[in-house]
């Protein structure tokens, strides 16, 4: 499985635009995708970023015109869906500003006011809590062990920045946390411990390949773990009750998951995430493709997550413990 838009060649300039994006320099990654799209007027991977970065900078009309390109252009339904989200989002923002507006203009908004539409703005990116409930399994800080599958100079330097790492990074952080490894590894930096975690789940250190929860499960009992296949949210829980992870498999941008509130650019396929435990009534989850550190998921975001291959395959998801 693997998490990455199906861009066909990987050409050095979109790469770089991306990775501005993905750091939030969203002037500067706007700056780039244009030239991309005037350059590649049909690349819509270039458009769509162009119409995130846009959005993220509220420059309301520029971001409208290349949603509605996408809207008219897009190759598939994911791309033409979420271009109509980002439309409605747009709108959506505008009233808020313009409620705001009004409230201060009557008297002041409060701060409260403030943040609420502040945490509804696009894209909304949400970190985990560092302080978990009591019930809250495993008890460690999951920016402790998170690792990224693509580079980055915080979470994993060394990464290229295309790959299908995401199942082989999600087992890598489950032996961080767990501080439990195989007797033949060496070091614990992150993309030595991604590419040893390749070799064991696939046989082979080229990351282009697919992995799937079968292999990762013989992995993680190889090395040593209790590891199951599991598919629904009450084995998700009950897992998580237990003290264990659960690497699970799906799409951001199925029936209203995370992928769009995260500022992702769609994708086809399936992509392995990790999730960590709970806190209050959300899933505190290790996403190898975002940059930004452990999400807050809700049960719906996650359910959606998982729809991917519900009724398809069975034992898509991984618990995994000592």
């Amino acid at each position: 499985m693997h998490s990455l838009p199906a861009t066909g060649a990987a050409e050095s300039s979109l790469e770089k635009a991306i990775f501005a994006y993905n750091k939030k320099q969203y002037a500067e990654s706007a700056a780039q995708f244009k030239s991309i799209c005037e350059a590649q007027p049909s690349n819509e991977i270039a458009h769509y970023y162009l119409a995130l970065s846009y959005h993220a900078l509220q420059r309301r009309r520029e971001a409208l015109q290349e949603y509605n390109w996408l809207l008219k252009n897009g190759s598939s339904d994911t791309i033409r869906n979420n271009a109509q989200l980002g439309i409605k989002s747009l709108y959506a923002r505008r009233d808020e500003n313009s409620v705001r507006n009004s409230g201060t203009e009557g008297g002041g908004a409060s701060n409260g006011v403030k943040a609420k539409s502040a945490d509804r703005a696009f894209p909304l990116t949400a970190a985990a809590s560092a302080t978990h409930n009591a019930d809250s399994q495993p008890p460690a800080d999951p920016r402790s062990y998170f690792f990224t599958q693509i580079n980055d100079p915080k979470y994993n330097r060394d990464a290229s920045a295309y790959n299908r790492n995401c199942g082989p990074t999600c087992l890598a952080m489950v032996f961080k946390r767990f501080n439990k490894y195989p007797s033949n590894f060496r070091s614990t930096d992150p993309q030595y411990l991604i590419q040893q975690c390749r070799i064991l789940i696939s046989g082979s250190a080229g990351e282009n390949s697919d992995t799937n929860a079968k292999q990762i499960c013989a992995a993680a009992r190889g090395a040593g773990y209790a590891a199951d296949r599991i598919d629904t949210i009450e084995e998700i829980d009950q897992a998580i009750s237990q003290g264990r992870m659960v690497i699970v498999v799906g799409n951001p941008f199925k029936q209203g998951s995370y992928g769009y509130r995260v500022g992702y650019a769609p994708f086809e396929g399936g992509h392995f995430i990790l999730v960590t435990g709970r806190a209050a009534n959300l899933y505190v989850v290790n996403d190898p493709y975002y940059l930004q550190g452990p999400l807050n998921l809700s049960s719906g975001e996650l359910q959606g997550f998982i729809s991917l291959y519900k009724g398809k395959y069975s034992g898509n998801c991984v618990a995994i413990g000592l």
